[in-house]
């Protein structure tokens, strides 16, 4: 999806002219009714053009081409000027916000140790680096909830990206709504800043990490158990509703082509960045965030493709489950079981054979660069040398 990098304050400011994210004075109304009754579910005007593809719902899947994109005649227009932003340094559903038209302004004010003002401060800190993501769109529910893939990665020192089938789907705690409720949306364009909502867009409603959703019991989903290599058609798994079996794999296997060709594009960006290791048996394991969608990718298409859009890499991975329920923790057994045969045991036992268990490889660097990216044999210089490398690249990319 698409994204962008800045720092501070003044370097969104910058992003928000870009994407022409401060709304209008005189339409703001205007487009908010709009996008309430284009898109729902909370609309009481009238009813969204379409529905959103689920996970628990194959007919949401199997007619797309009917209801996914009717009457919309481009998708670029379907797309509401939505953000998330993200703070480079946090972790664990810290530092992230998203952010639209309705409260852009929030983020914009500085306080600049005025201690009179009422304004509310900018959560943005000055020095630190930010990411931000198009809002994916339209994207794939699970029970009427947004969702993401927690997919598991492992890069090795000759030159391999490999995933593990198994993974994990995280979802929301609330059902998905995009816009704003009534009384936010109308006080966006008649109230100062000062006197917005903070939280125009709910947490329990866009974020779904375990870390944000696992503290209320009576609303978090759970680890979701979900395997890749499972097509709809092979699993018996896609009629049971949230939250029944939450131990019986959803079949995303019609999203492992677009998943294969991210960490793909990754390995090849990050193993310039990755020499040495070789001496030691070195490797990354890493835990990939994907968010799901169905692109119509031509005019005339009559089945949109389906589609993984990358939002983050953990390095490394938590392998601790929010709940300690048995099937959360055996998917996460079988991911490290799998990792020790394939990679760890025949670098510590020579006569033992690689046996990569439910690990796929989706990429293999050519072998004459990564020849070049190993040179320094030695992984405590290799890793200065990476560093070094890391931070020309992140200076010249930052100009």
């Amino acid at each position: 999806c698409e994204t962008h990098c800045f720092r501070g304050i003044d370097g969104f400011r910058a992003f928000v002219k870009h994407v022409n994210l401060m709304p209008s004075t005189t339409n703001t109304s205007q487009q908010a009714e709009t996008e309430r009754t284009r898109i729902g579910p909370d609309a009481t005007t009238a009813e969204p053009t379409f529905t959103f593809p689920d996970l628990l719902d194959p007919s949401s899947i199997n007619n797309l081409s009917n209801t996914l994109f009717q009457n919309i005649p481009e998708q670029s227009s379907s797309s509401p000027n939505l953000w998330v932003i993200k703070d480079a340094g946090s972790n664990g559903a810290g530092g992230i916000w998203v952010v639209g038209p309705e409260n852009v302004k929030l983020f914009l004010h500085q306080n600049h140790g005025d201690s009179n003002t009422n304004k509310q401060q900018s959560p943005l800190l000055p020095h630190h680096k930010y990411v931000a993501q198009r809002y994916v769109w339209p994207m794939v529910l699970y029970g009427g909830r947004k969702c993401h893939v927690r997919v598991y990665v492992c890069m090795t020192s000759d030159g391999r990206a490999l995933v593990h089938r198994n993974c994990f789907l995280h979802v929301a705690n609330e059902p998905f709504q995009v816009v704003p409720n009534d009384r936010e949306s109308e006080s966006s364009s008649t109230t100062t800043t000062e006197e917005v909502e903070p939280n125009v867009y709910q947490d329990s409603v866009h974020i779904t990490n375990c870390c944000a959703n696992s503290h209320d019991s009576t609303k978090f989903a759970g680890e979701i158990c979900a395997d890749l290599l499972l097509s709809p058609s092979e699993s018996q798994s896609q009629d049971h509703v949230l939250p029944n079996d939450p131990a019986t794999p959803i079949a995303l296997g019609d999203f492992f082509p677009s998943i294969q060709a991210s960490v793909a594009a990754l390995a090849k960006a990050a193993f310039p960045f990755l020499g040495g290791g070789q001496a030691n048996g070195g490797f990354e394991y890493l835990g990939l965030d994907f968010i799901l969608s169905y692109q119509q990718q031509q005019p005339q298409q009559q089945q949109p493709t389906p589609c993984a859009y990358l939002l983050e890499v953990n390095a490394p991975p938590s392998q601790d489950t929010a709940t300690g329920l048995p099937h959360a923790e055996a998917l996460h057994d079988s991911v490290l079981r799998d990792l020790m045969s394939l990679w760890v045991l025949p670098k510590l036992i020579p006569s033992a054979k690689e046996v990569p268990g439910g690990w796929q490889c989706v990429h293999t660097q050519p072998q004459q660069e990564h020849e070049t990216n190993t040179a320094l044999s030695i992984p405590s210089k290799a890793a200065i040398f990476n560093k070094m490398k890391w931070a020309l690249f992140e200076k010249k990319a930052l100009r």
